[in-house]
């Protein structure tokens, strides 16, 4: 939860890449800036990404065997859809 950071801006470093993620309670907007380019945000669900974006990593790495299965699905539903 944004409300929780210690202290806003917050800066971390994410692929070699630094940003800054500033947090506004009164607002209860983020915005996120790399260098001097403020990059465009949305407020979604997870669960509403996941449904997108299935191979998405949060917490942990996904296994080669459930990003697999994962596309299996993915792959048979796309089938279905088309009518095969």
């Amino acid at each position: 939860m944004l409300s929780a950071l210690p202290q806003s801006p917050v800066t971390v470093e994410v692929g070699g890449t630094r940003l800054v993620v500033n947090y506004d309670s009164a607002r209860n907007t983020t915005e996120v800036v790399v260098g001097r380019n403020a990059i465009p945000s949305v407020r979604t669900y997870w669960f509403a990404w996941v449904a997108f974006h299935p191979e998405t990593r949060v917490w942990g790495k996904v296994s080669e065997a459930e990003l697999k299965r994962r596309r299996s699905n993915q792959a048979l539903e796309h089938m279905f859809h088309r009518g095969f």
